[in-house]
């Protein structure tokens, strides 16, 4: 139970609960960043292959509508990104020619779709041997090891930047709490016989520097308080301790003489001193 309550005391801390939220708040920030950073380089790229797919298709569809033949083709020289493309060209028959080797390849056919792991482009051109159909597929091998790499960099460079935050945090939490600290120091310190104690105050204007002035003002109007209390306690007992003296001095008098006494005076001056003594004591409670 100790341990627990003092582990309730340390995250309780205004110092850990500022920076856990900070480094929350970062690593929050950065993770959805670092998803959203990640996708966009995948689409982008991915784009950029579309892109260049479709460029290539109307080049090559461009030379063969003005009628060149398959096996006189020139493919661009940029193969653009993803690598070098793999163009097919599906004759009227629907064999697969072998830009390669320039000739068909009876019995071949391209794939019906683009795997997972590629992106197709397909074009259908009318030339004078009849419609044929040109495909260029590219691989994302180029894109998954650029993706990839970028994930493993945000994986090292994440958990980096939210433990630097949480540092930085911790440090600046300390410095800026630790006038706070010593103001609470210096207030617990305080007692009854060091009301003339004051609180350290910072040479700031801010939130810490008026809590510090308010505290001082406050002590002052407690030793001011103080004062004035033991100045009322010791002037109402002066006022007390005279009509006591006075009737025990009136009462030790006449039963010296005794007989001779003259009780009536006597009782009439007690009679005066007590009346003063009540007087006093209705003050005291009135004031009270």
């Amino acid at each position: 139970m100790a341990d627990l309550g003092g582990f309730r005391h340390g995250f309780g801390s205004v110092r850990v609960r500022i920076t856990l939220t900070a480094a929350g708040l970062v690593a929050g920030g950065l993770t959805v960043g670092s998803f959203g950073l990640v996708h966009s380089v995948h689409t982008n790229l991915v784009s950029e292959i579309q892109r260049t797919n479709r460029d290539q298709l109307a080049a090559v569809a461009r030379q063969l509508e003005a009628g060149r033949r398959p096996d006189q083709v020139n493919f661009p020289n940029d193969p653009g990104a993803g690598g070098a493309p793999t163009v097919m060209y599906v004759g009227p028959d629907g064999r697969l020619f072998d830009f390669d080797n320039h000739r068909f390849v009876s019995g071949l056919r391209p794939p019906a779709s683009s795997s997972p792991q590629s992106v197709r482009a397909q074009q259908t051109v009318a030339t004078q041997q009849g419609q044929i159909t040109l495909i260029a597929d590219r691989s994302l091998a180029e894109v998954n090891r650029t993706v990839h790499t970028v994930t493993d960099a945000l994986l090292l460079g994440v958990p980096a930047l939210v433990a630097a935050t949480a540092l930085l945090a911790w440090q600046l939490a300390g410095r800026a709490l630790r006038p706070v600290e010593s103001i609470r120091a210096e207030a617990a310190a305080i007692t009854g016989t060091t009301m003339h104690r004051r609180v350290p105050e910072p040479a700031t204007s801010d939130e810490v520097g008026r809590l510090a002035r308010t505290m001082n003002a406050m002590l002052d109007r407690l030793e001011e308080s103080s004062t004035r209390q033991r100045r009322f306690v010791s002037d109402a007992s002066h006022e007390l301790r005279s009509p006591v003296a006075a009737i025990r001095a009136q009462l030790e008098v006449a039963l010296r003489r005794g007989g001779r006494a003259d009780w009536p005076q006597v009782a009439r001056r007690v009679l005066d001193e007590d009346q003063r003594l009540e007087s006093a004591v209705g003050e005291l409670l009135a004031l009270a």
